[in-house]
């Protein structure tokens, strides 16, 4: 079963940087100097190396263990691939480190771990080799039916708790007629005791 992993890689960039025809260009601005006399060049520019740190990306990605993750990373960032920025200079990529994170994932609903468990059970039935594969995959089928079982059961007394409330309900208001009625009645009793006709 595939697990989601954070795959880090943090990394340097190289370069080799070296003027080219630089030295014509200040050779002629100098000797164009109004007024200067016996021009002598000796100029000579040795290239050197360029090394920018700070490198740093991450992804999330599923795969089947952890060295299937980083060479996944790998494919894109990995010591001695080379770039090319906007100036038109090519960068090495050096010092590569990777690091990586099993995440945890959130744990399936009741309804998500059925279906898994679901399926589990007919492959197993069906493709087992090995004696406890099956009678595992037979123990998660009964357990499935029962609670299945137990669900039918609970819908029944759902139905028959809410047919109870409403006669209690239905009760509940021929009650408060019948309470109404009689005040009414008793009312109209008083007012002639108190006063005979």
């Amino acid at each position: 079963m595939a697990t989601k992993y954070r795959v880090s890689a943090s990394f340097d960039l190289t370069t080799e940087i070296e003027p080219d025809g630089i030295e014509g260009r200040i050779e002629s601005a100098v000797q164009d100097i109004e007024g200067a006399e016996n021009f002598e060049s000796g100029s000579y520019f040795s290239g050197q190396t360029v090394t920018c740190d700070g490198g740093q990306v991450s992804i999330e990605i599923e795969a089947d263990d952890e060295d299937t993750a980083v060479s996944m990373l790998r494919e894109a960032i990995e010591d001695g691939m080379e770039y090319e920025d906007y100036n038109g200079f090519t960068w090495l990529v050096e010092s590569c480190d990777y690091e990586i994170e099993a995440l945890e994932e959130e744990p399936p609903t009741v309804e998500e771990a059925i279906e898994i468990l679901a399926r589990f059970a007919e492959t197993h039935l069906s493709e087992a080799d090995e004696d406890h594969e099956r009678r595992l995959a037979q123990a998660i089928r009964v357990v499935l039916d029962d609670h299945a079982r137990l669900g039918r059961v609970v819908a029944e007394v759902s139905i028959a708790v809410r047919d109870l409330q409403q006669k209690v309900a239905t009760l509940q208001e021929q009650n408060d007629q019948q309470r109404t009625s009689i005040e009414a009645l008793t009312a109209e009793l008083r007012s002639q005791i108190r006063d005979p006709q």
